[in-house]
């Protein structure tokens, strides 16, 4: 908690170059040929690029991608460590509170369980930790 602190601490004075994101990109695309279709847009909001972004935040190909294609099409913006990190933080609760959320709102048998021995497995191995662990290294 206290990197998030931390980070939106740095973030916060920066309102520039905010665009629409999605917020859970990465789990809710189609791809169509060569068309790509964004669905699920339930938490929509202006933000940072970052917002969409920061789970590339080990993979610095595809940062340096992402980067190239905003300068190909006119968008003078660069991602930025802190706003990756913030994000990162972010979700890493995001996603605690729905597990937790869930927990709550089980209703059928059997239901609570299996989302307690999902939350397990996010508290213990998940994918989120090498991100964190990438956003530790940075100020």
């Amino acid at each position: 908690m206290e990197r998030l602190k931390h980070f939106s601490a740095l973030c916060k004075a920066s309102k520039e170059r905010f665009h629409i994101t999605h917020g859970d990109a990465g789990g809710n695309c189609i791809l169509n040929e060569n068309q790509l279709f964004l669905v699920d847009w339930d938490t929509v909001m202006l933000a940072p690029i970052e917002r969409d972004a920061w789970i590339f935040i080990c993979d610095r190909n595809e940062i340096e991608k992402i980067n190239r294609i905003l300068s190909e099409n006119g968008i003078d913006y660069v991602l930025e460590q802190n706003r990756f990190c913030f994000y990162c933080y972010d979700f890493f609760f995001h996603y605690l509170n729905e597990y937790l959320k869930s927990i709550i709102e089980a209703k059928m048998e059997g239901q609570k369980e299996g989302i307690i021995n999902d939350l397990m497995g996010y508290l213990t191995d998940c994918w989120i930790y090498k991100r964190l662990e990438m956003a530790d290294t940075v100020g």
